[in-house]
């Protein structure tokens, strides 16, 4: 978040700049995004990933006394055990992206209905201390991928970490979601694209699927040719929620995936220092 802000200033990123945006006092709006999954509401500012991003971020925590060096070693070793999953990613894209993909199905618009949790609850329900929107788009305007999935990442703002621009259109408060989709692609397509985070080139890869979204539900699903479910989605950092057999046998994990995911984004809700 630091970083992008700062950058967002045309600062350098460090301790120096941030304390005096904070001294100067400017501020800036910051949309929020609500994550709702069943009946826990959690709010994100930064980011949202599921497959090899949020593998490497939660499995190299045995390694954070490398700093950020952790991040690339093990990319290095989930890029030669490449895992895919199993999911259904359905999202609403912003003005100017409409064309990313054709209308769902009534197959699909049924699957949808019965994914998404509050499709039936009144506009302005309380969630989580404010009374945000949470309004569902019509399922006209939804689009709808099944299949398999090597990365599913949003992100609210375009830094992911001091060293990576993982998401280059992203403002702080356009009111949009920005989202990465990697389906199929062989390891060397996918260490080349990854080679250019640090520039946010990697979005111009044929590999890589780059648009801003209003609203997103992911039904998540086990490993390709697996043993285990496995895999996590990550939630600005934290694991969110799990596949069976990623914490111990998970026969009585309380994180093991359950009900779809929908993440809707709040325009402005909060504000932060601004260089």
């Amino acid at each position: 978040m630091a970083k992008s802000v700062l950058h967002y200033g045309n600062e350098s990123y460090n301790v120096e700049n941030a304390t005096f945006a904070i001294i100067r006092g400017n501020t800036h709006s910051l949309d929020v995004a609500t994550v709702v999954q069943g009946q826990n509401v959690h709010h994100s500012v930064l980011s949202l990933a599921w497959g090899i991003v949020a593998d490497v971020d939660i499995e190299s925590e045995r390694f954070r006394g490398l700093g950020e060096l952790r991040n690339d070693i093990y990319s290095l070793i989930r890029i030669t055990r490449l895992r895919k999953y199993r999911g259904t990613l359905a999202y609403v894209p912003a003005p100017g992206y409409e064309g990313s993909l054709d209308h769902i199905s009534r197959e699909d618009s049924d699957l949808l209905s019965s994914s998404i949790p509050d499709m039936n609850i009144e506009k302005g329900q309380q969630w989580g201390g404010y009374s945000g929107s949470m309004s569902v788009p019509e399922k006209s305007e939804w689009r709808i991928m099944n299949g398999n999935f090597i990365l599913v990442w949003l992100m609210n703002v375009p830094w992911a970490t001091q060293t990576v621009l993982a998401a280059p259109k992203a403002e702080l408060s356009d009111g949009f979601l920005d989202l990465l989709i990697i389906k199929e692609c062989s390891r060397r397509e996918l260490l080349k694209s990854f080679l250019k985070l640090s520039d946010g080139t990697h979005v111009k890869s044929k590999i890589m699927d780059y648009l801003k979204v209003r609203a997103v539900c992911l039904a998540p699903g086990g490993q390709v040719n697996g043993g285990v479910e496995g895999g996590y989605i990550s939630l600005d950092g934290e694991v969110l929620a799990r596949g069976a057999g990623a914490y111990g046998d998970g026969s009585k994990d309380p994180m093991c995936y359950g009900s779809s995911i929908y993440i809707t984004v709040e325009k402005g809700l909060a504000t932060v220092f601004c260089a």
